[in-house]
């Protein structure tokens, strides 16, 4: 997703004019639109890993997965260029593991440090 919207970037512009001029009704047609789509999607992936995945519903995993998504997109557009090596070097990978394990080590690696 982030390799389809990166050459687009006026893609950010048009977001924020649907949100502000809007009202978003067009986000709102497209999402009840898509929304099944996404959520048969989600929930094969999350039927191949029943045993792995915490016990949080299928719509909430969406709206967290989007929320990480655009908010990773709109800080690279707007602050990447004058923020410091760290806020980029790795930045995918960061936001993906994060996505996956959260911020907090686990018991068994909090022990050994």
């Amino acid at each position: 997703m982030l390799a389809a919207i990166h050459g687009q970037p006026e893609f950010l512009n048009l977001m924020f004019i649907e949100v502000v001029e809007f009202k978003n009704i067009h986000t709102q047609k497209l999402f009840v639109m898509l929304m099944p789509q996404l959520m048969q999607i989600l929930k094969n992936v999350l039927d191949m890993n029943q045993e792995r995945m915490r016990p949080i519903p299928a719509a909430m995993l969406l709206r967290v997965y989007f929320g990480q998504f655009f908010g990773f997109f709109l800080t690279e557009i707007t602050m990447s260029k004058v923020a410091p090596a760290e806020f980029r070097d790795g930045a995918v990978d960061y936001f993906v593991n994060i996505f996956l394990h959260g911020v907090l080590r686990e018991n068994n690696e909090a022990e050994a440090t």
